[in-house]
């Protein structure tokens, strides 16, 4: 009798610390340490070939442009796709680089020219080349403007109404973090309904034995940037690709000490002889503090402007025949 009610004390006990736990989780809603997109407000959250991607439904301007349905062709057509550096993040729609590059080479090559901007903040290279399998069918660009970042090594997963960032996590075959060796879909299941279970999963799961940097970087590059080449080859497109340099280390050090991650995305570039640019050379005399709006990787409209400058100029000397189409 003893041995029976001290097991129903102690199982009480841990329903009592659990519940007290779950509780606590959600009146604090401590964030998981890791990047998460939530299905909210305007933003639509889904799976596509097999990636979460979201996409802002309120008609932002760098995206839902006039001319992507156009019939002209006379028209000149651009694919842009990247994360939150080439979305813009803090900057007016109406200032993004994209917009103010279309109005340019319309002038330059006197002819119409469709720049449609399908950057979403927290893309990695997963969600960047879901939504090109997709859209550059659609809108057959004659070139693709493709950012990277570096954190473009990202992978998500999407449950329920969320898409959680496992990159840096240990995580069983399905892709989701666990804990106590849960696996499959009970495992999935207290992750939606837990919040305790959530929270402890991706906060409990970091991989500490994660492979070294440029190792996890030239298997990204022989895999995905291989993938890219060959893809927007066959969909009859040019290709150029801007790598972005972080914003808390003035550009003539970082020419000094080149980001370490890009240089296989580089390698695997020239071997399919695709143009590249590393946006760190194409601020001239212009400091970090003059284009920045933080230390991380986003421009301000002054460091947008600069880019449709460049960008503007660089397209038309990369590829002279474009503008004859």
């Amino acid at each position: 009798m003893k041995k029976g009610f001290v097991v129903v004390s102690i199982l009480l006990g841990v329903a009592l610390c659990i519940g007290i736990g779950e509780i606590s989780i959600r009146f604090l809603n401590p964030k998981p340490p890791i990047q998460f997109i939530r299905n909210k407000g305007s933003l639509s959250l889904y799976e596509l070939h097999g990636s979460p991607v979201w996409v802002e439904q309120d008609g932002n301007p760098i995206r839902f442009r006039p001319c992507i349905g156009s019939k002209d062709d006379n028209e000149i057509r651009v694919a842009v796709f990247g994360s939150s550096i080439f979305y813009g993040s803090g900057v007016d729609p109406k200032l993004n680089f994209s917009l103010a590059l279309e109005e340019k080479l319309s002038s330059q090559w006197d002819r119409p020219v469709c720049v449609v901007n399908y950057a979403q903040p927290g893309y990695g290279h997963q969600n960047k080349f879901a939504v090109a399998r997709q859209e550059i069918p659609k809108f057959k660009p004659h070139l693709v403007l493709w950012e990277v970042w570096l954190n473009d090594t990202s992978r998500y997963v999407l449950l329920g109404d969320t898409a959680y960032n496992t990159d840096k996590l240990i995580t069983q075959e399905d892709g989701y973090p666990s804990l106590m060796g849960l696996s499959g879909g009970f495992n999935q299941w207290l992750l939606s309904v837990s919040k305790l279970y959530e929270f402890s999963a991706f906060a409990l799961n970091e991989d500490k034995n994660r492979g070294r940097v440029g190792d996890l970087w030239k298997e990204f590059a022989d895999e995905h940037t291989r993938e890219l080449a060959e893809f927007v080859k066959a969909q009859g497109a040019e290709l150029l690709v801007a790598t972005c340099p972080p914003l808390h280390t003035p550009f003539a050090t970082q020419r000094k000490n080149p980001q370490r991650e890009y240089a296989p995305v580089e390698q695997v570039l020239k071997e399919y002889s695709i143009p590249w640019t590393r946006l760190r050379d194409q601020f001239g005399d212009h400091t970090i503090e003059d284009v920045r709006i933080d230390t991380c990787c986003h421009y301000n409209p002054k460091g947008h402007a600069l880019l449709a400058e460049k960008f503007a100029e660089l397209i038309p000397e990369t590829f002279p025949s474009l503008g004859k189409k």
